[in-house]
């Protein structure tokens, strides 16, 4: 029987490693990895910068026989939103990621192309930004800007210049196309009392209807003409019941397997190659790239706008592409769209943390269609994750363990069977651990036959000791003393102590000492303190008394108030609502539990 010994997570520490396009510094971060199935890895990125904590995950897809990759939307209608699991549930894929930019009110509508094979559900957009459009031809993927130019002629040589196929836009004077992709009726009198339609059936006329009810559309062979305004007349002149007519589109869908819309091609043939000033900034971000080889696809998704991930800039992103092995790359919808969800278990769930909280409705992605046996439901290996590779004594965190069949495609397990033991003393309840003393711990983990994942753990003070010299190389921590690195982790942290690093943390340059109101800071916390409390962070223990209680140990709702203030809650309003704002922003993330005498590794 199989033997497997699992790392639950890599460790890289990475000092000062500045990349090429971007101004980010990783300083440290963590990796978990898991599979979707044998051609489908997960990997999730805790990366901790000089800009703060970014968290990325990604899919590393084998482009083979058992993998193919596919545009994902709503086959009811594109005008329906539907959230990315959802999408990937109607479609039978075993993961994706969010797609095109899109018309987030209704009727909804891709900003650029969507089409597969030769089934055209959204026209190609080419204007402001020239978005270009992400195209699979026979193995070969490719990055290109189509033309949008679609033209319906008449049986007597006229023309009509069509604005779109499956986009509403703003529809001033507009004629467009409405196919069976956008839904099951056109749009009639309810959205617009000045619209005139042509139904279209197998290439001729068949009805015109002006304020009129909306059509049922043809699912294959015919489509309606919408249009209002100016061109009312016009239409009507050329076309009448009967009248044989033709689209012609001045881009060749039918030698592409398929094609979807993306916001700009950020990456060509390795060096960063355009960014969008639409979506500038450090945001959530989503992104499709592919290898030199063209043999393995990297769905993206990098969280943001919260305290537990700034995101990336374009730069960052595109050097992110870089370091993982990423050749050719496109920018996806990124902020609240930002989605990657994958298949477990018969359902779907989010791999990532959308920055609105939840999911956002959307109308395209993209899609993995795997080929492996999902009906195996006998466990081969088991693997285990921990909340956390650093534990505290008297700690109490659980044990998550997944079984996988052979084609790595994860099954239930029957929890009954799972036995786990540790080296250390502790107690184990069920598959909870709770460490009773410190040191290196070997777990074992025992399912059936299997005979054990064993998982290397090491206390608190191996994780923060690397962490403070970081720190103290980059001048944010002092330690206890003035000639060399000593930490002393687990002693106590004072308040002026503790207000020295959030100011050098949050890079802002000092006041001079004589702006300090307090009588019992020490000389060398007066420019910190100062700063702090003309910035609002502070108000001190007794300020009547110009009291900032500089040598009392800070604790749990002071630290969490400075940050919260920082962040730009209101001061009385952090500070009576520490606690919950600080789980709410993942700042109490990495706490260690203290309440009244937090020790120095917290900071």
């Amino acid at each position: 029987m199989m033997k497997k010994v699992l790392t639950i997570m890599i460790i890289t520490l990475m000092i000062t490693s500045t990349f090429a396009y971007g101004d980010i510094t990783t300083i440290y971060e963590e990796i978990e990895e898991d599979y979707v199935n044998k051609g489908v890895f997960h990997q999730t990125i805790e990366r901790y910068t000089d800009k703060g904590k970014v968290q990325i995950n990604i899919l590393k897809i084998t482009l083979d026989n058992y993998n193919e990759i596919k545009p994902i939307y709503n086959k009811e209608g594109i005008k329906d939103k539907k959230v990315l699991s959802q999408l990937i549930l109607d479609s039978g894929a075993v993961a994706g990621i969010n797609g095109d930019f899109y018309n987030p009110s209704y009727p909804s509508y891709p900003v650029g192309a969507l089409f597969n094979r030769d089934d055209l559900i959204s026209s190609p957009n080419n204007r402001d930004y020239e978005y270009p459009t992400l195209i699979k031809k026979g193995n070969d993927y490719l990055i290109d800007v189509l033309e949008d130019m679609i033209n319906l002629k008449t049986e007597n040589g006229e023309t009509i210049q069509i604005a779109a196929v499956n986009k509403m836009g703003t529809f001033v004077d507009e004629v467009v196309i409405l196919n069976g992709n956008w839904g099951e009726k056109s749009i009639g009198k309810y959205k617009d009392n000045n619209l005139l339609e042509v139904l279209v059936f197998q290439g001729r006329i068949r009805e015109i209807r002006e304020s009129g009810e909306p059509f049922d559309i043809p699912e294959e062979t015919g489509y309606v003409i919408v249009t209002n305004g100016e061109n009312k007349e016009k239409i009507t002149d050329m076309l009448e019941i009967g009248t044989r007519v033709e689209l012609e589109y001045n881009f060749d869908i039918n030698d592409m397997n398929w094609g979807i819309g993306t916001v700009n091609y950020l990456l060509k043939e390795g060096n960063l190659y355009k960014t969008n000033s639409m979506v500038s900034g450090r945001q959530p971000r989503s992104a499709v790239a592919v290898n030199e080889d063209r043999d393995e696809m990297y769905f993206i998704a990098v969280d943001g706008r919260s305290a537990n991930s700034v995101g990336f800039t374009q730069e960052d992103l595109a050097d992110f592409i870089i370091e993982i092995g990423g050749y050719e790359a496109v920018n996806l919808d990124g902020g609240g769209s930002t989605t990657l969800a994958s298949e477990r278990y018969d359902s779907v769930v989010v791999l990532n943390k959308p920055s609105d909280g939840r999911e956002r409705g959307i109308v395209s992605g993209l899609g993995v269609f795997s080929n492996y046996d999902k009906t195996d439901k006998d466990v081969e290996f088991i693997k285990s994750k921990l909340e956390d590779r650093y534990y505290f004594p008297n700690q109490k965190f659980n044990i998550n363990v997944t079984g996988y069949n052979e084609d790595r495609i994860p099954v239930e397990i029957d929890k009954e069977t799972l036995k786990v033991s540790s080296d250390l003393k502790s107690n184990i309840i069920e598959e909870s651990i709770i460490f009773e003393e410190a040191g290196k711990a070997e777990i074992k983990i025992k399912y059936g036959e299997l005979e054990n994942s064993e998982n290397q753990l090491g206390n608190d003070g191996d994780k923060y000791l690397k962490m403070s010299k970081i720190l103290y190389d980059l001048g944010l921590f002092s330690g206890v003393s003035a000639k060399e690195f000593s930490p002393n982790l687990e002693g106590s942290m004072n308040r002026q102590e503790a207000m020295k690093m959030v100011v050098s943390a949050l890079g802002w340059e000092t006041e001079t000492p004589e702006d300090n109101p307090f009588t019992d800071v020490s000389d060398w916390a007066k420019p910190y303190v100062a700063t702090a409390y003309n910035r609002g962070i502070t108000l001190g223990t007794a300020p009547d008394e110009n009291i900032f209680g500089a040598t009392d140990p800070v604790t749990k709702t002071q630290l969490l108030t400075f940050y919260l203030r920082a962040l730009g809650y209101e001061s009385n309003y952090a500070y009576n609502n520490a606690e919950r704002l600080g789980e709410f922003t993942g700042i109490s993330q990495n706490l260690s539990g203290e309440t009244n005498n937090l020790k120095r590794y917290d900071l």
